[in-house]
């Protein structure tokens, strides 16, 4: 809601400012959820993130590694096939689709 205020105000300098505050605030958040042990709480943080900002490669990937941990499997392939889309020869990646593809198998 603030920024749809300060991009109405015209007013981009502190509009940026303020989604940089707010982008390292998630982060921050997620940093702490992860240092206690609440995954689940860092993939809310992580959606929010992704709602507001948009989600590089590298966090595409980082929240499949998340998902993965809480078996939400159907998830992870779709974050990581996003990713090996934006960055094919990433080696976290494909060793993070290895780990699905055996669970898949391993799965009747």
């Amino acid at each position: 809601m603030w920024s749809q205020y300060e991009s109405q105000s015209g007013d981009l300098e502190r509009l940026n400012k303020l989604r940089e505050y707010a982008f390292k605030t998630y982060l921050s958040g997620i940093k702490s959820a992860f240092n206690q042990g609440d995954v689940k709480q860092a993939l809310m943080l992580m959606s929010h993130i992704e709602h507001h900002f948009g989600l590089s490669a590298e966090m595409h990937r980082e929240q499949a590694a998340w998902l993965l941990e809480v078996l939400r499997i159907q998830e992870v392939e779709n974050k990581l096939l996003v990713c090996l889309q934006m960055m094919p020869d990433d080696e976290r990646a494909l060793e993070l689709w290895s780990k699905i593809q055996t669970i898949r198998s391993d799965t009747p």
